[in-house]
């Protein structure tokens, strides 16, 4: 498994590549995933109508999915204000980027995907969304 400060630092580095220019924003995300000590990472690109915008988070599970890759062992997320400083508090991932987790997080070998904030804070993918969408 990755080292998590290897992860959130990739995170940060990815942030800078953000295309924000809506909500000032800039989101790095970076993830590791079962069978492979490669880092994914994804940084959010915005649009005018905001439903086409891409989030961080996945865009690093689409970049390790096109890769062969289906199960995350953990997730970083490193999210900078307008200003250029750390944001720290309630930063979470958004609901749509808790389910694409979730859809890529069902391996017998990790009970419950890890996600860690730079600037502080982990949480369990469980704690954050308690009931995932599913067919089953």
């Amino acid at each position: 498994m990755v080292d998590k400060y290897r992860l959130v630092q990739a995170a940060q580095k990815t942030a800078q590549f953000a295309y924000a220019p809506y909500s000032g924003l800039s989101v790095g995300a970076a993830i590791s995933f079962i069978g492979t000590d490669k880092i994914y990472t994804g940084c959010n690109v915005e649009n005018r109508s905001y439903g086409l915008t891409i989030c961080a988070e996945r865009s690093a599970i689409c970049a390790g999915v096109s890769d062969g890759y289906r199960h995350i062992s953990c997730v970083a997320l490193a999210v900078y204000e307008p200003s250029g400083a750390l944001a720290v508090g309630s930063v979470v991932p958004c609901g749509a980027c808790l389910q694409f987790i979730s859809e890529f997080s069902s391996s017998p070998q990790i009970k419950d995907v890890e996600i860690f904030v730079a600037g502080g804070g982990s949480f369990k993918l469980s704690d954050l969304l308690p009931q995932t969408f599913s067919i089953t």
